[in-house]
């Protein structure tokens, strides 16, 4: 478009009225504030405008203006604007801010700095008047806008002005002129749901379209509406433009509840811009009836010119049943051309005929006329054409024709494939018919040109095209294209192997090659598969001399695994020059280990002496937690007389320390060197040389050391190795510090191997903690033996195994041999475990391939080891396989014997276990002798698959077993070796199970009856008997009745229910406390009453309800202390699949546990009662507590003084040692009111004096102590004091005068002097919780009494006789004027 059609077109631009209207009003009112400029600046003149502007009516429209500040000429603010029309008021703003300047209105410019406003709202559309002149020649009246800043807080715009409510902030800028402009806005809903959008978009004559914005619309929102998307459908979209005119990059993204709607990319490509976008035709309600004929995604593809889009523009659009490509739009005045072409794989769904079927169509054409000139070009291809007369496998009709200029060009082919007629009653089978042919005729010079020839096989063809001439000075180009089936010539397995070719004579000593080579359908089973992909594609092209000289300057190689550029040179002499450089691409086979990976490689000099460069760079090189970032590998070297001599280099950042690596390598066949290795690392290194013949071990010498720090992630802190091969001598010697090696953790390794590489002696010392059953020992392990025959198939190893773990032994009976066989391994193994025989023994042997029996494994010993308490009895296991076919089959024994707890009068139970594996079925059955405690029998069946050589079973995949359980008599003595120490449950069973094997809740069944239970948590204090209840399990859920359990110091239990052991299966589980004691210990006691229910929520047990403590005492005396601080020590952290298993498995809480005021707190001087109001969430092992827990009544003693609570309140949020607490407590000692104050947490409390009026601490406790101050204390007195102190500010201290008071159980023991200097002991004691008697005697053995009583919170009466002095009666009345 030229700059004189852009300036008509601008000038044409049409503005609707009202923005003609808003654009009016602001000239009117800056031209007047210009005027008035010196006036404005006044209150008075800013009150004149203000009225002025309220007074008139602009295009219909009234304003009203409150609170008008400023410099109408600079930065002037609102407080209110409000504008009406003759309906009424219409839009509202809140807080409006005009920083601007006038001057460049001048030249018809706007400068705006900022525009803000707290709120606008639009309630309605405005009526605006109708014009008597709607014509306008549109033009701007400003040739440039510019806004820095627009903050509109909030903009809210009703139903009717938008189809939706709508509230939203709005920010950004403007700069705008008619030839470029720049927009930054963003919309940001006012709530969660509402529509969203942030954009910044540029343009300029030279770049059309730069920036981006995004859009989250809401579903029922305003731009759902817009785009008529169907109810419930929300949409987000994206755009992001960027690059000049000449290389514009842009990407649209929309989706359509989170699923991709529309998707269309634009990019540079040469002169062109590509562009390809897909629309899923499904997603809205509009295009669904297309999609029932075209298929349900169409996928769009071009390319075109900016500066003539619609002549330059070739597309394709692609959908399942459709393509279609356009092409080559051209008009002009005249000429007018266009080429489409159409496909579809399955014409069918688009015709919905059942007349005419066709599987595929193909319509190709291309008419134009120029300058008199008529062609026509197209073609026609069907396939599976069928009628009820004819069946037709492919139709291919192309036609290409031109005249003009004398000139007549012809290309007329036809081809029709498996013809099958049915005109008559035999039908008739056509194989094919082919013409290939290309002509053009000169009229008028009688010159004949071959536009093509063809050279075909069943499955290649070359095609060869050129031209030429009959004078004198004979020329011929030639070109083609080639079509090669790898296979058919025995080139590869499979491919097809397709490109063109040229060869152009270009002068009279040398010739022009190129050559542009795809191969497809590569197979996937060959060696370099991987790398070379489905398809591999070569570019080449060059220069050879008649001389011998080549030179190649481009050649390009394109596959799977990336892309090889490179160029070459030969001079007739021999000297070459060459480079290549590949990048791989992001699938590459080494992708995941080396990613980013790019080599560069050179070549230069003479044949006989090649000098090679190699460089290799990468982003990471390793997998996991040890990665080499930012590797890069070099070498240097020379290749001369069929010898490589070079230098390799490494070096990278491991763990954020640079690595380090260089050596010295050379190759002479397959012989190798390398000498002088480096490798530095933090404090690792690696020295030394090594040497081999290819692959085989027994040629490899070396000599190295690898010592130091390893890095992190890996199973051991450190390591000292060292290494040395000779011919005939093999040593490896070293150590491993803090190795973690499956269950053994911060264990030192000592490994010493000495021999040869086919035989060699073995000597592995392992010392570290071993952790089994929560208890941790040192553990100490030592392998000991031989490796012989490695370089053979025949290798075997013989030695001794001990293990130490703590004072238990596990050691081998007899060595240990294993050798390699023809069907795995053969071998045997005998361990002593806990004074019992552990054996296994494998063999060639098809009656008996394995073996493994146990026998002799004593409970006691057994449950002593892990920390457990010891049951009698004793455990025998025997398994045995054998060959049957290709299949395994075998039998399974063993035996529970005489299991009882020690010193209970309880009959031992027993338990036979038999077993076979047959028809790749695993069938096992666990019983009990006749006539015992408890009678049981379990059968279970498991699919497996079985394999002989090697040996192995496993589970099969895809099938399931199953399993039955039948249970009568008392279940004491086998639940105590599953069960916890702390736990001890009792009773009498009657159950009948079934379930599949994997578990699964909809497959378990049965019932399940328990009578005369009993459950105990020592630990708890929990303590339940008299256990009754019925269980049937059906369907997923268990269905609880008649439960009934009674705590042994009173209360019960009761309830009934179903619960679902999946979600969304219903629970209604419901157990009612009365009365029951739930925890009774040496501590505390508890009584609680309420409902308890259990669900299944996300696949874990929730336990919920709300109790209600009708009984508590916590003795605070008793509770135990903290105990040595332990640190637990994790060498592993948990997976994230360990994690959620552990959540599945773990039982939440969420219970109301409310006490009105029924919680006593007892001992260390504490009385008091307590109220409670929280709730208990969490888990079983993590118990989390929210709420509040107030002291409603209650006194306390320190240092022997009573104190009384008030206003005190423990807040639980969370973890019950974190609750914050705000406990306060006084005593009036009528001089002054004395505070104690407990701030903290109950982990970290924290305990202040302080007095009414103020005193600094030390005088309060001196004065409540002694009633005297610290000035005036005795030395006796002051130690008590200074330990006082010590106490409440944390410490220890030793109070000598507290020890006698907790050892003869008095509240008050207390030695003073008088005002004589005269001794006195002071003993006292509360009689009750309000009279206090204490008895004063004095170094004569003068008695003396006082008794205080406490008759009201404000009054109190007190009486003494003090030696030597009389008697004194004191009545204290206080009040508060607060």
């Amino acid at each position: 478009m030229t700059s004189t059609e852009t300036a008509e077109k601008s000038k044409k631009r049409k503005f609707p009225i009202w923005a003609r209207i808003t654009v009016g009003a602001l000239l009117f009112i800056l031209l007047a504030l210009v005027a008035l400029r010196f006036v404005i600046g006044s209150g008075i003149g800013r009150n004149l405008i203000e009225s002025q502007l309220e007074s008139r009516v602009i295009a219909g429209q009234e304003i009203q203006i409150d609170g008008l500040e400023g410099d109408l000429l600079d930065r002037i603010s609102l407080e209110r604007l409000v504008l009406s029309d003759e309906e009424g008021v219409w839009a509202e703003a809140q807080n409006l801010t005009l920083d601007w300047s006038p001057w460049p209105l001048i030249g018809r410019n706007l400068r705006v700095d900022l525009f803000s406003a707290d709120s606008i709202e639009v309630y309605r559309r405005p009526v605006l008047p109708q014009s008597e002149n709607n014509e306008s020649s549109g033009e701007m009246p400003l040739r440039s806008i510019v806004l820095s800043e627009l903050a509109l807080q909030r903009i809210a715009l009703s139903e009717g002005v938008v189809p939706r409510e709508v509230e939203a902030s709005v920010f950004g800028d403007v700069r705008w002129t008619p030839d470029e402009g720049d927009l930054n806005v963003q919309v940001e809903p006012a709530d969660a749901g509402g529509d969203r959008l942030i954009g910044d978009i540029r343009w300029t004559e030279r770049d059309p379209l730069q920036g981006e914005f995004e859009l989250d619309a809401p579903e029922g929102g305003l731009f759902a509406t817009l785009l008529r998307l169907a109810d419930g459908q929300s949409l987000d979209v994206r755009f992001n433009a960027e690059g000049e005119m000449s290389a514009i990059t842009a990407t649209l993204d929309a989706n359509i509840n989170g699923a991709d709607w529309i998707s269309l990319n634009l990019s540079p490509s040469g002169e062109v811009h590509e562009f390809d976008g897909q629309l899923d035709l499904e997603l809205h309600p509009d295009t669904r009836m297309v999609a029932e004929r075209i298929g349900p995604e169409l996928n769009l593809s071009g390319e075109f010119n900016l500066d003539d889009p619609i002549s330059t523009l070739q597309m394709v659009a692609q959908s399942a049943y459709l393509t279609l490509d356009v092409s080559e739009v051209r008009r002009s005045d005249d000429a007018q051309s266009v080429s489409l072409r159409l496909q579809s794989s399955s014409p069918n769904a688009i015709i919905q005929s059942d007349a005419l079927r066709l599987s595929s169509l193909n319509l190709v054409g291309d008419a134009s006329m120029i300058d008199g000139i008529i062609t026509f070009d197209g073609d026609v291809r069907a396939g599976g054409l069928a009628t009820d007369q004819a069946q037709i496998e492919q139709i291919t009709g192309p036609l290409q024709a031109r005249y003009g200029e004398n000139r007549i060009e012809l290309t007329p082919r036809l081809r029709a494939e498996n013809l099958t007629l049915s005109l008559a009653e035999e039908p008739t089978a056509l194989p094919w018919l082919e013409l290939t042919g290309e002509a053009a005729y000169n009229l008028e010079t009688s010159r004949i040109r071959l536009a093509s020839a063809e050279i075909t096989t069943p499955q290649s063809r070359v095609r060869a095209s050129g031209s030429t001439t009959l004078d004198a000075g004979l020329a011929a180009d030639l070109n083609g294209d080639v079509r090669l089936n790898l296979a058919e010539f025995g080139l590869y397995e499979s491919g097809i192997v397709e490109g063109r070719w040229a060869a152009v004579r270009a002068g009279s000593e040398s010739s022009d090659f190129s050559a542009n080579l795809e191969a497809t359908d590569l197979p996937e089973t060959e060696a370099l598969s991987d790398w070379l992909g489905e398809s591999v594609t070569l570019e080449v092209s060059g220069t050879a001399s008649d001389a011998g000289a080549i030179e190649i300057p481009d050649l390009r190689l394109v596959m799977a695994a990336g892309n090889l550029t490179g160029n070459l040179s030969r001079s007739a002499a021999g000297e070459l020059d060459a480079r290549a450089e590949f990048l791989t691409g992001d699938s590459y086979p080494l992708a995941e280990s080396l990613p980013g990976a790019q080599v560069e490689l050179t070549a230069n000099g003479p044949m006989e002496a090649l000098n090679l460069t190699a460089r290799l760079e990468a982003v990471q090189a390793g997998s996991g937690e040890n990665v080499l970032d930012d590797p890069r590998l070099r070498f240097d070297g020379l290749w001369s007389d069929g010898e490589l001599n070079g230098e390799v280099q490494l070096e990278g950042v491991l763990q954020e320390a640079p690595f380090r690596l260089t050596s010295n390598i050379g190759l002479v066949g397959a012989r190798w060197a390398i000498d002088d290795l480096n490798a530095d690392w933090r404090d690792l290194t690696v020295r030394g040389i090594a040497s081999g013949d290819g692959g085989d071990l027994d040629a490899i010498t070396a000599d190295l050391r690898v010592n130091g720090e390893l890095p992190d992630g890996m199973p051991a802190q450190s390591i000292d190795l060292n290494i040395h091969r000779e011919l005939g001598d093999l040593r490896i010697t070293g150590d491993v510090v803090d190795l973690t090696a499956g269950p053994i953790e911060s264990g030192d390794l000592n490994l010493d191997v000495s021999g040869t590489v086919n035989n060699a002696r073995y000597d592995l010392e392992l010392v570290g903690l071993m952790t089994l059953s929560d208890i941790t020992q040192e553990t100490k392990i030592e392998l000991s033996g031989s490796a012989n025959d490695l370089l053979t198939d025949t290798r075997s190893t013989r030695g001794t195994l001990d293990i130490l773990w703590g004072q238990e032994t596990i050691a081998t009976r007899e060595p240990f041999n294993f050798r390699q066989s023809e069907k795995g391994i053969e071998g045997s193994l005998s361990l002593s475990v806990l004074d019992g025989d552990v054996s296994l023994n494998l063999s060639d042997n098809p009656d008996e391939r394995a073996r493994l029996t146990v026998s002799d494994i004593e409970f006691e010993r057994m449950l002593q080891a892990i920390g457990r308490a010891p049951l009698d009895g004793s455990a025998e296991f025997s398994l045995t396989f054998q060959e049957n076919g290709e299949d395994l089959v075998g039998q399974i024994s063993g035996e529970l014997r005489d299991v009882a707890w020690p010193e209970r009068d309880m009959s031992p139970v027993s338990f036979l276990l038999d077993g076979e594996l047959e028809n790749e079925v695993f069938n096992l059955q666990l019983s009990t002798p006749d006539s015992q405690a408890l009678n049981a029998f379990i059968n279970a069946n498991y699919p497996v698959t079985t394999s002989v050589n090697p040996i192995s079973i496993s589970p099969t995949q895809g099938q399931k077993g199953e399993i039955t359980a039948e249970l009568e008599g008392v279940i004491d003595n086998i639940l105590a070796l599953f069960v916890p120490d702390q736990l001890s449950i009792t009773g009498e069973i009657d159950a009948e199970l079934s379930s599949q094997i994997p578990y699964q809740p909809d497959e378990l069944a049965g019932r399940l009856q328990i009578r005369n239970g009993s459950f105990e948590h020592s630990e708890l204090g929990a303590v339940f008997q008299n256990i009754n209840f019925n269980l049937n399990m059906e369907r997923q859920t268990l269905q609880l009745s008649d439960f009934s359990a009674e705590g042994r110091s009173g209360g019960t239990l009761n309830g009934s229910g179903s619960l679902g052991l999946v979600d969304q299966s219903g629970s209604n589980l419901q157990l009612q406390a009365n009365q029951l004691v739930v925890v009774e210990r040496h501590e505390g006691r508890a009584v609680a009453s309420g409902k308890i229910g259990l669900e299944v929520q996300d696949d874990a047990f929730v336990v919920n309800g709300d109790l209600v403590l009708d009984e508590g005492q916590i003795y605070i005396d008793r509770l135990p202390s903290s105990g040595v601080t332990t640190l637990d020590v994790q060498f592993e952290q948990p997976t994230e699949e360990d994690e959620e298993e552990a959540r599945k498995r773990a039982v939440r809480l969420d219970i109301g546990l409310t006490a009105p005021r029924r919680l006593q707190v007892d001992g260390a001087g504490m009385d008091a009662e307590l109220s409670l109001d929280s709730r208990i969430t969490g888990t079983a092992d993590d118990i989390q507590i929210n709420g509040e827990g107030r002291i409603v009544r209650g006194r306390f003693e320190l240092l022997g003084k009573r104190f009384s609570f008030v206003d005190s309140v423990i807040r639980f949020d969370g973890d019950p040692m974190t609750a914050r607490l705000d406990i306060e407590a006084e005593r009036d000692t009528g001089e002054f009111l004395a505070k104690v104050n407990i701030t903290g947490t109950p982990r970290r409390p924290e305990v202040s004096l302080s007095a009414e009026p103020d005193l600094p601490e030390d005088e309060v406790l001196s004065r409540v102590l002694f009633g005297r101050s610290p000035s005036q204390l005795t030395g006796l007195e002051a130690a008590r004091l200074a330990a006082a102190l010590a106490q409440l500010s944390g410490g220890g201290g030793f109070d000598l005068m507290g020890g006698l008071e907790n050892l003869t159980g008095l509240d008050r023991v207390d030695v003073t002097q008088d005002a004589s200097g005269q001794f006195m002991v002071a003993t006292g004691r509360y009689l009750t919780d309000d009279v206090y008697l204490e008895v004063t005697s004095n170094a004569s053995g003068s008695p003396g009494v006082s008794v205080e009583w406490e008759a009201r919170d404000n009054i109190s009466i007190g009486a003494e006789t003090v030696p030597g002095e009389g008697q004194n009666l004191s009545i204290q009345w206080k009040k508060d004027f607060d």
